[in-house]
């Protein structure tokens, strides 16, 4: 009486604080002693089952209800697999007309492995006509609601199902289900074939929160129980009967490279379990476990990681073989199932980079040092023209490529360009940065050019600022006394150069001057240093006596006169004649030599001039000659002419007009 009084006041505080789902059946209102609620009775009208009522699950080989406890042969065989559901009985004919509450208690959870993970409806698993005696009444609706009520004769209703969440009244690490029924009967009262159906389901490694070796197959002690609350009535199934699903292992070794395991992630196909995918390993970790699997292959392939390249299989077991980078995992279930590890190896995938040099000229001395990511790289030091690098091993992703002077050298001095290639096809630079994917060869080549050579002119260097000696010392010029008898010493040889041989035109063609008509009062402004020109090759026939050759007159002084034959000359004489005088020198010094002679106190040669037809001179013009000096004073006309070098030649013509009475000549 005190156990009914209980559970009536836990049902009562459920309702109250709204813990409980109440389900509403086909059940009329029932006038039962205490309160009627929606045709229900009061809660605190419930009973407690009696304990003639019958617990049974299903053994699925012999398909039978049994009491006895499911294992691997025998009455009770069965082939359960983790995650399937168990269906259990429970027959309530005996318990007659009314309103009835009960708890299920179920294995739950060890520590670790979990048993009856929930409860669900009966036919989850199994669906077969058997299962059945007589009709459903009332159907479960869901995990929410996993009962049903069926009855031969009457009915069974489901007034409310609660899920404690825990232990409640259940011993330890068991869950309390609480239900509440009401069995109506038939015609004439009679109830016949009632029943409560509902499932175990057996936890999966693939279920949430459970994890490879964490499934009812892997539940500490013998058996998993599903018991009566309140009741001894219990059933079980050992759990070396319970047949384990597969699991492929997937473990990743990183060969190469600073990656981790925990960055690659992997696909399976098929995915019966609906894994999320890719899935990866667990921070810090190396494996991916996809579990609870059925009986099948599996294919298995990596989601890659930029940079790293699938290397072997190697750790394997032999259920799982790879083709390329694919592997095929063959697993089946089984109290003991064949699982399979598929080991993925991985190593960084390198490319190489190389940078070859140009030097424009080609025989320029210049020197660089070659780099790649700011570092002189393999042979790249100090190389001149047709230098590289080599192949260097570098990382796929993005490198800078340059060059900084080396020995001698000015990077100014130059001018740089750079083109790379890929595997031979052209590949465009990112300022200084080339992209290298994985597992490419990039060939960059620099071509350096020498710069014009400019040569600036220095800046003038300022005049220097003087500052004058405020007290200057003046040395005065030494005093020279001059020799007063120099020894002059005279030319022991003296080369003395003959005066060339002159030979005279034996007939000189004579042209008579012009006739002139004379200024009758012309103006003579005598040149002050008249320009003489001399004849450097006069004419003189030696062998003609000019007093005897007709035609010639000689005036000198051994010759006043040209003869009585020329009335236009008169004699020298004081005042009332006209002389004209030639004189000739033979080629000597000009500068020691003086007109009219070569010594100043010796008579003048003798010169002899082609004759000139003589005739009186118009009065007052007169013929100039074409050097000279003249001048015009009062009666007398004086006509000077000199010529001045070799074979010096003074003509000075003075003509004077004949005296008259009373005047002076």
């Amino acid at each position: 009486m005190s156990e009914h009084r209980s559970r009536s006041s836990r049902l009562f505080r459920s309702l109250v604080t709204g813990r409980r789902r109440w389900v509403t059946g086909g059940i009329g209102a029932l006038a039962l002693s205490g309160l009627v609620l929606s045709g229900l009775a009061s809660p605190a009208s419930a009973l407690d089952l009696p304990g003639n009522v019958t617990l049974e699950q299903w053994a699925d080989v012999a398909a039978h209800w049994t009491t006895g406890s499911l294992g691997i042969n025998g009455g009770g065989a069965s082939t359960y697999e983790e995650g399937g559901t168990v269906p259990f009985h429970l027959d309530v004919t005996a318990a007659g007309v009314g309103t009835f509450n009960f708890s299920v208690c179920r294995d739950y959870n060890d520590g670790e492995a979990f048993g009856y993970l929930r409860l669900a409806p009966y036919n989850t698993t199994v669906d077969v006509a058997g299962l059945l005696t007589g009709s459903i009444t009332d159907a479960a609706d869901g995990p929410e609601q996993p009962f049903t009520g069926a009855a031969l004769v009457g009915s069974v209703h489901i007034d409310s199902v609660n899920e404690v969440g825990g232990q409640g009244d259940c011993g330890a690490l068991q869950r309390e289900t609480e239900v509440q029924i009401t069995i109506a009967g038939g015609p004439g009262g009679v109830v016949s074939g009632a029943n409560v159906l509902w499932g175990g389901r057996l936890a999966s490694p693939a279920d949430p929160g459970v994890g490879g070796n964490h499934g009812a197959g892997q539940y500490n002690g013998a058996s998993l129980s599903m018991r009566l609350g309140g009741s001894a009535k219990n059933v079980g199934i050992k759990t070396d009967a319970i047949i384990q699903l597969s699991t492929i292992t997937v473990q990743k070794v990183v060969d190469s490279g600073s990656a981790t395991a925990d960055q690659f992630c992997f696909n399976i196909s098929p995915n019966p379990v609906g894994v999320t995918l890719p899935a990866c390993p667990a921070a810090g970790q190396d494996t991916v476990a996809f579990v609870g699997l059925p009986t099948g292959n599996y294919t298995v392939s990596e989601a890659g990681l930029t940079g790293y390249n699938f290397a072997s299989g190697t750790g394997s077991t032999a259920n799982c073989g790879f083709v390329g980078s694919v592997a095929t995992g063959s697993v089946t279930n089984a109290n003991d199932p064949i699982n399979a590890t598929c080991v993925f190896h991985n190593r960084r995938v390198y490319s190489t980079l190389t940078i070859n040099q140009v030097i424009d000229p080609g025989d320029d001395p210049g020197l660089f040092n070659l780099q790649i990511d700011g570092l002189t790289a393999g042979t790249g030091a100090n190389v001149g023209n047709g230098g590289t690098t080599g192949a260097v091993t570098v990382s796929s992703g993005a490198h800078s490529v340059g060059q900084t002077a080396g020995t001698g050298t000015a990077v100014v001095d130059y001018t740089s360009s750079t083109s790379c290639t890929a595997n031979g096809a052209p590949v465009v630079l990112s300022g200084d940065d080339v992209s290298v994917a994985a597992g490419v060869d990039i060939v960059c080549t620099i071509t350096l050019t020498r710069a014009p050579i400019i040569i600036v002119d220095p800046a003038p260097t300022p005049d220097p600022v003087v500052t004058p000696d405020p007290d200057p010392v003046i040395t005065p010029d030494p005093v020279v006394t001059p020799d007063p008898d120099p020894v002059v010493t005279p030319d022991p040889d003296p080369v003395i150069t003959p005066d060339p041989v002159v030979t005279p035109d034996p007939d000189p063609v004579i042209t008579p001057d012009p006739v002139v008509t004379p200024d009758p009062d012309p103006v003579v402004t005598p040149d002050p240093d008249p320009v003489v020109t001399p004849d450097p090759n006069p004419t003189v026939d030696p062998t003609v006596d000019p007093g005897t050759e007709p035609g010639r007159c000689a005036s000198s002084r051994t010759h006043p006169h040209c003869g009585s034959d020329d009335p236009g000359v008169t004699p020298e004489v004081e005042g009332s004649t006209e002389t004209t005088t030639t004189t000739a020198a033979p080629a000597v010094d000009p500068i020691n030599t003086v007109a009219g002679g070569g010594d100043p106190g010796s008579p003048a040669p003798e010169v002899v001039l082609p004759a000139v037809e003589e005739r009186p001179a118009p009065a007052p013009a007169a013929t100039l000659p074409r050097t000279g000096a003249s001048s015009h004073l009062g009666g007398e006309v004086t006509l000077a002419f000199g010529l001045l070098g070799a074979g010096i030649a003074l003509l000075m013509f003075r003509r004077r007009r004949p005296a008259t009475e009373g005047q002076e000549g």
